[in-house]
């Protein structure tokens, strides 16, 4: 339980310090500079996952199976997982190396500062210590230890973030910027090998290739590795569209509005990250407790993802101000809200991506990618001629919500229950009422208040009218078993 609260919360912790973040490099370095910034986080985003080759996953799933009845064998596993991943690791560290020593790469972007290609080279070696990091998590995740992950990764987060923070407001040079950011990153890796050396075993961090050990996952890696190649480009293709073919000064706002409204995405991530051990380990134990099990983290993960769209839409213009001291206009504030539901209709996708893999069935992911991706080029195709940010963002909502039709199809056909079509039949009952009640509340306060506290007041009404509902009627009987909600009115009742 405390796993699942702790790795949202971290998620919550890492967005604080994301915007801290954006709104240091738009003050000191420009709109230009955040544009770039997120485009660097994008390239390595996409490296994480290009180097990753789909083996974290595996070895959480294959170390959560065999840890107890073939010790030698995940032993051996997670050893092969941590070469390549250190391999891959000073591999990407020359490439990235020798790219920026070109001259190339200021005529592609349009660089005209070398002192930003500086800062933002530094902050991309510094991420990519992320790869061999993340396959430690693996095997810590492996060993059915979320809650140890999720302390881990929260301390990257914080050091990472409060390393570069630090070192912006002291306003050192690009050197010193990008060395303590990378020393910083380096300490959180460290933090990641220590724990599993003390309290593990010591021989997983011997760094070893066994062939015969790894070719049993190399069917299970090989597609979730295609899969999150198909995804990243579905998750990112309206980015690099922006990028490409409108503007990087674009990029920078249309990034903020992604970062902000992702955090939606984090419930079902978070609450799949952490059951995808226990539910790969327990698949074959009771098929009812496993389906229960799943119908209550669906229906959990619809309900809070929906709260949270609702709360960060009305708070997203201040969020806005924070960063660009100004308030959105009418076409961001628009932005705000196509992406936010696509963020929505994601947290769902992410849970039931996770819950159809842990049945042995990876290739889910690539055909959930394929969908989202070839469904958003259509869209985007058809209203090419008057492509503009609002377009891309539509057509980032629809291909989102034409993968979650697929996707719900699949778990109902996989599961062979037809009360998983009733989960999201009563979300869409409870998605428009929500909205209509919202509605009216805009209206009413609209015609008493009209400054920049709108907002927050109309938003303030419909969460006390929601917890008089869920405290005072029967809709509180649909959540009382959920495990989170159990944990969460013990700590407040």
């Amino acid at each position: 339980m405390k796993n699942k609260i702790l790795s949202i919360s971290g998620q919550f912790i890492n967005i604080l310090f994301l915007l801290l973040i954006n709104r240091f490099f738009y003050q000191e370095f420009g709109l230009f500079f955040l544009g770039l910034y997120n485009a660097a986080i994008i390239l390595t985003q996409f490296i994480l996952i290009f180097s990753d080759l789909g083996i974290s996953a595996s070895l959480t799933n294959q170390i959560s199976k065999y840890k107890s009845t073939d010790k030698t064998y995940t032993i051996q596993l997670a050893q092969s997982g941590f070469l390549i991943s250190i391999i891959l690791f000073l591999l990407f560290i020359i490439i990235i190396r020798i790219t920026f020593n070109t001259d190339y790469i200021f005529s592609l972007i349009g660089i005209n500062n070398y002192d930003d290609l500086i800062i933002i080279y530094y902050l991309i070696i510094g991420m990519l210590i992320a790869i061999p990091r993340n396959q430690i998590g693996s095997i810590i995740m492996g060993y059915n230890l979320p809650h140890i992950w999720s302390y881990l990764n929260l301390f990257s987060t914080i050091i990472n973030s409060l390393g570069l923070l630090t070192t912006l407001m002291l306003q050192y040079n690009n050197n010193i910027i990008g060395y303590v950011y990378i020393t910083t990153n380096i300490f959180s890796l460290m933090i990641f090998i220590l724990y599993v050396g003390l309290n593990l075993d010591r021989k997983i961090l011997l760094p070893f290739f066994h062939y015969k050990s790894f070719k049993r996952i190399i069917n299970f890696s090989f597609k979730i590795y295609l899969g999150s190649l198909i995804s990243f480009f579905s998750s990112f293709i309206d980015r690099i569209l922006v990028f490409s073919l409108i503007s990087i000064n674009y990029l920078g706002i249309y990034s903020i509005v992604h970062n902000i409204s992702q955090k939606i995405e984090i419930i079902g991530s978070s609450v799949a990250t952490t059951i995808f051990p226990e539910l790969s380990s327990n698949v074959n134990k009771s098929n009812r407790l496993f389906t229960s099990n799943v119908k209550e983290w669906l229906d959990f993960t619809n309900f809070i993802s929906f709260n949270l769209g609702i709360f960060i839409f009305f708070i997203s213009e201040y969020i806005y101000y924070f960063i660009f001291s100004e308030f959105p206009t009418y076409e961001i504030r628009n932005l705000f809200l196509l992406v936010i539901i696509a963020y929505i209709i994601k947290s769902a996708c992410n849970l039931i991506i996770w819950v159809i893999s842990s049945i042995n069935k990876p290739e889910i992911q690539i055909y959930y990618g394929l969908i989202n991706s070839l469904s958003y080029i259509l869209i985007v195709i058809l209203f090419f001629s008057n492509l503009d940010i609002t377009i891309l963002a539509s057509s980032f909502l629809l291909s989102n919500f034409i993968s979650l039709m697929f996707l719900v199809i699949s778990l109902n056909i996989n599961l062979k229950d037809e009360k998983i079509l009733g989960i999201f039949i009563n979300f869409v009952v409870y998605f428009v009422s929500s909205l209509i009640f919202i509605l009216i509340l805009y209206f009413v306060v609209n015609l008493f208040i009209r400054n920049i506290y709108q907002s927050l007041f109309i938003y303030s009404s419909y969460f006390v009218s929601l917890l008089f509902i869920f405290f005072k009627t029967n809709l509180l009987i649909n959540y009382k078993n959920n495990q989170i909600i159990k944990f969460i009115l013990q700590k407040i009742c």
